[in-house]
Protein backbone atom coordinates (compact mmCIF):
# COMPACT_ATOMS: atom_id res chain seq x y z
CA UNK A 1 0.00 0.00 0.00
CA UNK A 2 3.00 2.36 1.06
CA UNK A 3 4.68 1.92 -2.39
CA UNK A 4 0.99 2.73 -4.84
CA UNK A 5 0.97 6.37 -2.29
CA UNK A 6 4.65 7.28 -2.30
CA UNK A 7 4.48 6.76 -6.34
CA UNK A 8 1.34 8.57 -6.60
CA UNK A 9 3.09 11.30 -4.57
CA UNK A 10 6.12 11.45 -6.54
CA UNK A 11 4.63 11.06 -10.00
CA UNK A 12 2.24 14.10 -8.77
CA UNK A 13 5.25 16.32 -7.78
CA UNK A 14 6.77 15.79 -10.92
CA UNK A 15 3.66 16.24 -13.31
CA UNK A 16 3.65 19.48 -11.51
CA UNK A 17 7.15 20.51 -12.39
CA UNK A 18 6.09 19.72 -16.24
CA UNK A 19 2.67 21.65 -15.99
CA UNK A 20 2.80 24.59 -13.85
CA UNK A 21 4.31 27.04 -16.37
CA UNK A 22 1.81 25.55 -18.73
CA UNK A 23 -1.07 26.90 -16.45
CA UNK A 24 0.54 29.78 -15.67
CA UNK A 25 0.21 30.81 -19.23
CA UNK A 26 -3.09 29.57 -19.27
CA UNK A 27 -4.30 31.66 -16.57
CA UNK A 28 -2.87 34.80 -17.90
CA UNK A 29 -4.78 34.07 -20.76
CA UNK A 30 -7.63 33.85 -19.72
CA UNK A 31 -7.42 36.74 -17.31
CA UNK A 32 -6.39 38.83 -20.75
CA UNK A 33 -3.20 39.82 -19.28
CA UNK A 34 -1.01 42.06 -22.16
CA UNK A 35 2.32 39.72 -21.14
CA UNK A 36 1.80 36.15 -21.32
CA UNK A 37 5.43 35.63 -21.57
CA UNK A 38 6.49 33.19 -18.92
CA UNK A 39 9.62 33.99 -17.01
CA UNK A 40 12.06 31.70 -14.05
CA UNK A 41 10.45 34.06 -12.07
CA UNK A 42 6.37 33.91 -12.27
CA UNK A 43 6.87 29.88 -14.49
CA UNK A 44 6.10 28.54 -10.82
CA UNK A 45 3.32 30.61 -9.49
CA UNK A 46 1.17 28.38 -7.50
CA UNK A 47 3.30 25.92 -7.42
CA UNK A 48 2.86 24.74 -3.66
CA UNK A 49 -0.83 24.51 -3.63
CA UNK A 50 -0.76 22.36 -7.20
CA UNK A 51 2.01 20.49 -5.88
CA UNK A 52 -0.05 19.44 -2.88
CA UNK A 53 -3.54 18.91 -5.13
CA UNK A 54 -1.45 16.66 -7.87
CA UNK A 55 0.52 15.07 -5.09
CA UNK A 56 -2.68 13.98 -3.53
CA UNK A 57 -4.95 13.44 -6.32
CA UNK A 58 -2.42 10.86 -8.11
CA UNK A 59 -1.97 9.32 -4.61
CA UNK A 60 -5.16 7.97 -4.19
CA UNK A 61 -5.62 7.53 -7.86
CA UNK A 62 -2.49 5.32 -8.08
CA UNK A 63 -3.94 3.65 -5.01
CA UNK A 64 -7.53 2.83 -5.77
CA UNK A 65 -6.03 1.36 -9.36
CA UNK A 66 -3.37 -0.81 -7.55
CA UNK A 67 -5.16 -1.63 -4.32
CA UNK A 68 -8.19 -2.86 -5.70
CA UNK A 69 -7.75 -6.59 -6.90
CA UNK A 70 -10.84 -6.38 -8.76
CA UNK A 71 -10.85 -8.16 -12.94
CA UNK A 72 -13.82 -6.74 -13.79
CA UNK A 73 -12.95 -4.07 -15.74
CA UNK A 74 -16.75 -1.89 -15.95
CA UNK A 75 -16.12 -1.81 -11.86
CA UNK A 76 -12.54 -1.43 -11.94
CA UNK A 77 -13.60 1.81 -14.24
CA UNK A 78 -16.27 3.04 -11.30
CA UNK A 79 -13.60 2.32 -8.59
CA UNK A 80 -11.32 4.60 -10.38
CA UNK A 81 -13.58 7.35 -11.72
CA UNK A 82 -15.40 7.47 -8.29
CA UNK A 83 -12.25 7.55 -5.84
CA UNK A 84 -10.89 10.58 -8.90
CA UNK A 85 -14.66 12.82 -8.50
CA UNK A 86 -14.53 12.70 -4.64
CA UNK A 87 -11.22 13.45 -4.09
CA UNK A 88 -11.05 16.18 -7.03
CA UNK A 89 -13.89 17.86 -4.81
CA UNK A 90 -11.56 17.22 -1.43
CA UNK A 91 -8.65 18.59 -3.48
CA UNK A 92 -10.45 22.05 -5.30
CA UNK A 93 -9.25 24.48 -2.22
CA UNK A 94 -5.77 23.88 -3.38
CA UNK A 95 -6.54 24.54 -6.91
CA UNK A 96 -8.33 27.42 -5.82
CA UNK A 97 -5.45 28.83 -4.14
CA UNK A 98 -2.95 27.71 -7.04
CA UNK A 99 -4.83 30.07 -9.44
CA UNK A 100 -5.39 32.50 -6.81
CA UNK A 101 -1.61 32.98 -7.08
CA UNK A 102 -1.00 32.53 -10.60
CA UNK A 103 -3.44 35.40 -11.30
CA UNK A 104 -2.03 37.59 -8.33
CA UNK A 105 1.63 36.52 -9.68
CA UNK A 106 2.97 35.99 -5.94
CA UNK A 107 1.17 39.32 -4.67
CA UNK A 108 -1.83 36.95 -3.09
CA UNK A 109 -0.70 36.78 0.74
CA UNK A 110 -4.14 34.94 2.39
CA UNK A 111 -2.91 32.19 4.20
CA UNK A 112 -4.88 28.65 3.16
CA UNK A 113 -6.88 29.03 6.10
CA UNK A 114 -7.81 32.60 5.95
CA UNK A 115 -8.73 32.18 2.39
CA UNK A 116 -10.76 29.57 3.27
CA UNK A 117 -12.67 31.63 5.62
CA UNK A 118 -13.18 34.73 3.13
CA UNK A 119 -13.74 32.94 0.47
CA UNK A 120 -16.18 29.89 1.34
CA UNK A 121 -18.24 28.50 -1.45
CA UNK A 122 -16.67 30.42 -3.73
CA UNK A 123 -13.46 27.99 -2.92
CA UNK A 124 -16.18 24.86 -4.70
CA UNK A 125 -17.56 26.99 -7.77
CA UNK A 126 -15.48 25.26 -10.26
CA UNK A 127 -15.26 21.57 -8.36
CA UNK A 128 -17.83 19.57 -9.85
CA UNK A 129 -16.40 20.28 -13.40
CA UNK A 130 -13.38 19.90 -12.12
CA UNK A 131 -14.26 16.24 -10.10
CA UNK A 132 -16.37 15.52 -13.45
CA UNK A 133 -13.28 15.95 -16.16
CA UNK A 134 -10.84 14.17 -13.65
CA UNK A 135 -13.37 11.23 -13.07
CA UNK A 136 -13.64 10.60 -16.89
CA UNK A 137 -9.63 11.01 -17.12
CA UNK A 138 -9.15 8.81 -14.66
CA UNK A 139 -11.69 6.15 -15.02
CA UNK A 140 -10.34 5.76 -18.73
CA UNK A 141 -7.06 6.21 -17.99
CA UNK A 142 -6.70 3.42 -15.63
CA UNK A 143 -8.92 1.20 -18.07
CA UNK A 144 -6.18 1.20 -20.96
CA UNK A 145 -3.40 1.48 -18.17
CA UNK A 146 -4.69 -2.26 -16.95
CA UNK A 147 -5.88 -3.11 -20.41
CA UNK A 148 -1.86 -3.00 -21.60
CA UNK A 149 -0.18 -4.04 -18.27
CA UNK A 150 -1.99 -7.34 -18.94
CA UNK A 151 -0.21 -8.30 -21.88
Amino acid sequence: MAKYTVSGLVAGFFQTVVKTPAEVAKIKLMNGQTSTVITMKNAFNGFRWNAIRNSVFCSVVCLSNNYYQEDHKVLKFLVNASNAFMISVATQPFDFMKTKYQINNHTYKLSFFDAVREYKTKMFSAAFSRAYIGAINMGIGALVFNYLMSY
